[in-house]
Parts: C-alpha cells; structure tokens; sequence
C-alpha cells in the first residue's frame, strides 16, 4: 500500500468538535480496514438518544512498527495495537463508531492536540461504552475471561487466586499514563482481550475480593490504584480549594509516577480531566492548560511553584522537594530534559 495517496484531515472548527471512526463490517479477520471519519461534536452524542460511540482505551506500542489501514479511499498509518484493536472491535455485519486517539487527532497538528486533550475527559464521559483493549489473547486470558464472564451471571462465584492472573494484569495497558482518566471517566468501560470481553467492575471486583495478600505486589496494586481512583468522587474538588486540588494533584501523580509515556509532559496534561474543575482558580486552569509549546522542564517546574503558593499560607510546604532524586541519582534523561535538581521528574 506504500503508492496509496495520504489521508488528509480537515481541521475541527467547533469548539467541542470531535471526529468519530466509522468503522466497516467485515466477516473477514485479516481484511484490510476500511472506515471514514465523521466530524461531530460532544454536545450532540450527549444530547443523542439513538446514535452512540465506543471510546476505545488502549496502549500505541512501538510508533516506528505501523500498518496502513484505509480511510475514506486514502491510507492512514497505524500502530499495530491500534490496528488489532480495531480488528477485534470490528462487527460482521454492522457498522461501528468509535473514538480512537490516534486517529481521530490530527498528530500532526499541535494546536489540535492541545484542544482535544483538554476535551478528553469529555470523550470518555460522552462515550457509551469503552473498550480497554489489552491485546491479543492467549489460553490463559481466554479462560479468565470466560470465568469471569460465568461470575458476572453468577455472582456468587468466588474467582481463585491461583488462576493465572498475571496473563491479564501483566499487560502493557495498566502501565500506561493515559488510562487512568480514560477509566475513571468511562460510564461503561470493558475489558477485552482478543475478542472476548468483561465488564470492568466484574474484573475490579473479583480482584479486589483477592486483594488481601496482594494489594502491595505488583501487578495486583496497580489494578487495585485504579479502581480505587475510580470508585472515588473527584467530582467535587472545586468546592474545596486549592489545598485539596494540591492534594490531588500530588496523589495522582505519586500513583502513576514511572508509569509509561511517549512524551513526559503527559504525567500532567494525561491526568488534567481529572484535575480540572470549572470552579478552579485561574492558578489551577493556568496549570492544568495543555500545551505541548512547554518544555518538560517547564511543565515540572510549574508544578513545583504551584505546590509552594498554594501552601505558603499559614507557612509554605517545602514538601514536594521530597519527591526530587537525590543529585547523585539524577540519570541522563533528567539531564536531557533539563530538568532543574530541585524538581522531581515525574
């Protein structure tokens, strides 16, 4: 497909636009991808009773390492998650709209980027359902899910902690920054594996029924963080100030410090749905405004300046310097992004 003219994307003019993947049926597994991109908006799939989408929640993998697959006639290059993603979600015989991040954002257009991630909490919220896609499968991810498919009819059913879990909670996917807003926000989220699929809190529940001897090993306290983030209310944090948007601010990022990113700033702009509130002081909206224009350093120091206004009454908190390696330990990414010493590199 290398002579196959490339897609070009028109630009989103609403503010709350988005574009949407319509993807075409096939009953043929390794047929190549069709599908067209549909502009739209978030106020009309929220306002919409009939028509829905699937937000899908996944990792890229290696961005080198892509296939094409076809849009509206043109080629679009994918990763290879991506494409057996949508191989997976793919219907026989019906067609399906989907929100996929790679696609449906112009990665080429940063102003766009900017003003989709800000809007990305929104995406999830809108969705009707979200697939967690964890990959291909294999003979043990296809007999936990089909038993926790039985637990989800009978509930029950006590799952055992000697099935092999870590076929599942070993996937790339609970590593990844991005998904922890995706799944908090998600009304409906599942998880699959190949083509088989469960229900999230099917999944969260059975592991934390588990979680006695577990909760502090990993894989199992990755898992057991994100459903526990899920379950809370962060909804309210505006009516509680700056204190308690600090205290979020550094939980979250202490919970996913050293989990994987392509782009470092993403340990704050991934998590901004989160942190972002409309009662928020003008402080906090300057903090958590995407903008790939910054520099890493940048985005790490803002963080550190907030934490000390925020806390400088009655006395400043020098708190957040705890979180800074020590100098000798200071690697050489650190020193590539010119990170300053002082600031903890997330």
């Amino acid at each position: 497909m290398t002579d196959i003219t490339r897609y070009q994307y028109r630009p989103i003019v609403e503010g709350d636009g988005i574009r949407l993947l319509e993807l075409e049926p096939n009953s043929d597994f390794g047929a190549t991808i069709q599908c067209s991109l549909i502009h739209t908006t978030l106020k009309e799939y929220d306002e919409d009773l009939i028509n829905h989408y699937t937000a899908l929640s996944y990792v890229w993998g290696d961005a080198k390492v892509t296939k094409s697959i076809m849009v509206e006639g043109f080629g679009v290059d994918i990763t290879i998650n991506l494409d057996s993603a949508l191989r997976y979600m793919r219907d026989t015989s019906r067609k399906r709209l989907i929100w996929a991040d790679a696609i449906c954002i112009n990665q080429s257009d940063d102003e766009e980027k900017n003003n989709q991630v800000r809007q990305m909490g929104k995406v999830y919220r809108c969705a009707t359902h979200t697939i967690i896609f964890l990959g291909e499968p294999t003979a043990n991810t296809n007999f936990i899910l089909k038993e926790l498919q039985f637990s989800q009819t009978w509930k029950s059913i006590e799952m055992s902690e000697d099935l092999p879990w870590n076929d599942i909670l070993t996937r790339a996917w609970f590593q990844r920054v991005w998904v922890y807003q995706e799944l908090i926000f998600s009304l409906d989220p599942w998880v699959q594996c190949g083509h088989l699929r469960v229900r999230w809190e099917v999944l969260y529940r059975n592991i934390e029924n588990l979680k006695a001897s577990n909760q502090h090993v990993e894989p199992w306290k990755a898992i057991l963080q994100m459903g526990s983030g899920r379950k809370r209310l962060v909804s309210d944090v505006g009516r509680r100030g700056n204190a308690s948007f600090s205290e979020l601010l550094i939980s979250t990022l202490e919970a996913r410090r050293g989990q994987g990113v392509f782009d470092p700033r993403d340990m704050l702009f991934a998590h901004t749905g989160i942190l972002s509130v409309a009662a928020a002081s003008p402080e906090i909206q300057a903090l958590t405004n995407v903008d790939y224009k910054k520099t890493c350093a940048e985005v790490y120091v803002d963080i550190v300046k907030h934490m000390l206004l925020s806390s400088r009454a009655p006395s400043p908190s020098y708190g957040i310097f705890s979180y800074a390696e020590a100098a000798v330990e200071r690697t050489t990414v650190d020193r590539e992004l010119q990170i300053p010493s002082w600031a903890p590199n997330w």
